[in-house]
């Protein structure tokens, strides 16, 4: 599974080459080489990557700070109510985007069950989890409803968190009361667990 957190590194160290290469002097010719092949490099691995993208959800949530010792422990009590209100607000999500979502009551089995993700692996450096879907025995054509829930959101905790007031107020008007009391649940465990 290609995970966002690789793409954007791999974006990220291209945009760093793409610096070195403007201010490298004419004269440094081995070097403009050495980082244009790089640079080919990097960029023949990004769109090999989003093609690969696949269908189905995948997503890394990467802690760092009050929680977090160094890269190789995290509190299991965060740990846990994050995980958890994370599933949830995945949950939340899908069942609104199907209308499934009611005013109030428990989200429906169906889109709890469909929206399930799945702890495959660590990620080390800081301290985090890579999460995938369940998936069926064959992959679906399109992006999975779970898929889309997860860039939805992906993009919703980058509005929020954002400085730009006009991204966040554009969310509120199109967002469901109950996936924002979840996500504003998320937030306040990492408050809670931040530095004193």
């Amino acid at each position: 599974m290609v995970t966002k957190v690789h793409l954007d590194a791999l974006k990220s160290e291209a945009a760093s080459v793409e610096a070195l290469i403007a201010r490298a002097s004419d004269r440094d010719i081995l070097s403009r080489i050495s980082l244009n092949h790089r640079l080919a490099s990097l960029r023949q691995e990004i769109a090999e990557q989003e093609a690969d993208r696949g269908t189905i959800a995948g997503v890394a949530l990467i802690f760092d700070g009050d929680p977090v010792t160094g890269s190789s422990a995290i509190d299991a009590s965060f740990a846990g109510k994050t995980l958890q209100n994370y599933q949830e607000l995945i949950s939340k999500q899908v069942a609104f985007s199907a209308g499934m979502l009611s005013a109030r009551g428990p989200v429906p089995e169906e889109a709890q069950e469909a929206a399930r993700m799945n702890i495959k692996s660590l990620v080390h450096g800081s301290f985090g989890f890579v999460l995938e879907e369940s998936e069926a025995d064959e992959p679906p054509m399109f992006d999975s409803p779970v898929k889309v829930a997860v860039e939805q959101i992906s993009d919703l905790m980058l509005d929020v968190t954002s400085q730009n007031l006009v991204a966040f107020e554009k969310r509120l008007e199109d967002i469901d009361f109950r996936v924002f009391n979840t996500l504003k649940s998320l937030f306040q465990s990492f408050i809670r667990l931040g530095p004193q």
